[in-house]
């Protein structure tokens, strides 16, 4: 028994026992810490889009951040809305509620299939630029989605551009929209050349 409690002990005895001269610190150079700082310096940085974002004063130190406080606080700038190359600005403030309705009513029935619904969204005695529209998209793959853009607006006319995605390319397409008695409806359907082309 004496043999057995001597070999636990040595052996107790030899794994308590740290061999400092095994172990090696790592180099400096092979940190993460290093290498990330290293890329750092290394890549060229472009200019800042809105520099005097990082001018701005800061909020006061003794001011509680809260949702509240950050939407509290005004400034003179125009909001950024997504561009999108090719197509333009998303930025639909301008489009009163009306005309997006019935932008979108006319969007939703023809991404749905509902083409029976479609005329009911035309101008009186525009329905014909409907069937052609309908007869120029044929062959398109199902669309799947749809953008609305910034509209552009003169002498009482909407033009609201549309990107109707499709399987394959987009198809940007602009709806003129005038107001007939007390609804807005689409006067024309311009298709801009199609990628699928």
């Amino acid at each position: 028994m004496w043999r057995i409690a001597a070999a636990v002990c040595v052996l107790l005895a030899g794994c308590s026992q740290v061999q400092t001269s095994d172990l090696i610190a790592p180099s400096p150079k092979t940190t993460i810490k290093y290498r990330l700082d290293t890329a750092a310096a290394e890549t060229e940085w472009t200019q800042a889009l809105e520099p005097e974002l990082s001018e701005r004063e800061p909020l006061h130190a003794e001011a509680d951040v809260t949702a509240q406080t950050v939407f509290a606080v005004k400034t003179e700038e125009e909001p950024v809305y997504p561009f999108i190359p090719g197509f333009g600005s998303l930025d639909t403030r301008a489009l009163g509620a009306a005309q997006e309705q019935c932008v979108r009513g006319f969007c939703g029935a023809l991404l749905s299939g509902e083409h029976g619904v479609l005329a009911e969204f035309m101008a009186a005695d525009m329905e014909y630029q409907l069937f052609v529209f309908l007869y120029n998209i044929r062959g398109i793959p199902a669309l799947r989605d749809y953008l609305l853009g910034k509209p552009f607006i003169a002498d009482g006319t909407y033009m609201t551009p549309v990107r109707l995605y499709t399987e394959q390319a987009p198809l940007d397409i602009d709806l003129f929209l005038v107001q007939e008695e007390d609804r807005w409806r689409i006067q024309q359907i311009y298709m801009r050349k199609a990628e699928h082309e």
